[in-house]
Parts: structure tokens; sequence; C-alpha cells
């Protein structure tokens, strides 16, 4: 109850991958789980995910696999925890081709404290170096280096990181416009906000692989 378990998927895999995660994983952490989609389910693929409690998010993003729609469903998936009446702890988000150890995530999350508004963010570097690049949101570019997660295998961030985004600069709510700036997915765009503009650095998880 104290995970908001993020899945992005597209309508292009709704009967091939999510049968997979129905018939795995998922109904092991039920209301935990929120897919964030660009289609509508089938009526059979509904009834089966609202059985195990699990949560269907119509995005209105592009259904293709470009920057710009990667990053509309990143925003859509922050907004979406940021609002939760839940008011979970964390924000876990993976893609819907990879297999979640429900327990193992739990015992994992468990290591890094939340009580006191601690600042986490949690997952696999997805390059052996850290990124350089001139940063386009300053004027004139400047260098900056960070590394970031490896989205589609999972990454999370405590709620108090979060919200000190949205707080202080709305970048939550601007993500798609960051990413559309910086001209970068939404992985590298979350490792971007993380590192470069928080100053959160990844805390690197070799578990935390697809």
């Amino acid at each position: 109850s104290d995970v908001f378990i993020s899945v992005k998927t597209s309508g292009l895999f709704h009967n091939s991958r999510l049968p997979v995660l129905l018939s795995t994983w998922l109904p092991e952490a039920g209301r935990s789980v929120h897919l964030f989609t660009d289609a509508p389910p089938s009526t059979s693929l509904a009834n089966s995910l609202k059985a195990t409690g699990a949560e269907m998010v119509e995005t209105g993003c592009p259904s293709d696999h470009s920057r710009s729609a990667l990053c509309c469903k990143m925003q859509a998936e922050l907004a979406a925890f940021l609002n939760s009446p839940a008011r979970e702890d964390w924000f876990c988000h993976l893609d819907d081709d990879n297999y979640l150890h429900v327990d193992g995530l739990l015992h994992t999350l468990a290591r890094f404290p939340t009580t006191r508004g601690q600042q986490h963010y949690l997952g696999k570097s997805s390059i052996a170096r850290p990124l350089d690049l001139l940063d386009r949101r300053q004027s004139p570019p400047s260098p900056v280096r960070f590394t970031f997660g490896t989205g589609g295998a999972g990454v999370c961030i405590s709620r108090a990181t979060l919200q000190r985004l949205e707080a202080e600069q709305q970048l939550v709510s601007g993500f798609q416009d960051v990413g559309d700036t910086i001209r970068l997915p939404d992985d590298v765009t979350l490792g971007y906000l993380m590192e470069t503009v928080l100053g959160v650095k990844l805390t690197p998880l070799p578990s935390f692989h697809s």
C-alpha cells in the first residue's frame, strides 16, 4: 500500500504482454498497479484487470515510441502518483515487458527510509559512464554530467523527491516540455531532472535489471 507501481504500456501490446503480467506477478501487487496506455482495453482485458484491483489509465498520448510520446506517458505517470489519494511513499515505474518480483521490491525499498522526507532515486545505471551533454534549458547551453536508471527495467523515486521537483519548478507538470527541450527520452530526462536539477544522485541497484 506504500508503493505506487506504474507500468507503461500501449494498445499495441494489450493482447500480447498484459496477459503475461496477469498470469504472473500483477495479481500479487493488485491495487498498487496502475497501467498507463494510449488506447482503451478490450472488455475482457478490462474485466481481468478489474478482478485484480489494478487500474488502467488512458493518457491520450500518441501510440508511437517517439521521445515525445514516451515523455507524455511518463508525465501522466508522475502526475497520477503525486495526485494519488493514497499518498504512497514510493513511485516505482517499469515497462510492460518486464517481470516484477514483488517481495524483492518491498525488501529493497525497506532499506531506504522515507519517514523524514528522505529523497531517493533508485535503479540500475543504463550506461557505464555518466552522460555528458549541453543543457539546452540554460542560456547559453552549458555542459552537464549525470547518470540515469534504465526506465524499462524499473526505477523507484521517493515521494519527497517528486514533490520537491513539482513544488520548486513545476517540472512534473512540465516533464514533456523538458524532454523536448533537452531532446532525450523519458528515462534520460528523469535522470537529468533528478541529478542535475535536484542534485539527487542515482543509487545504483543491480537487481533492477531487464
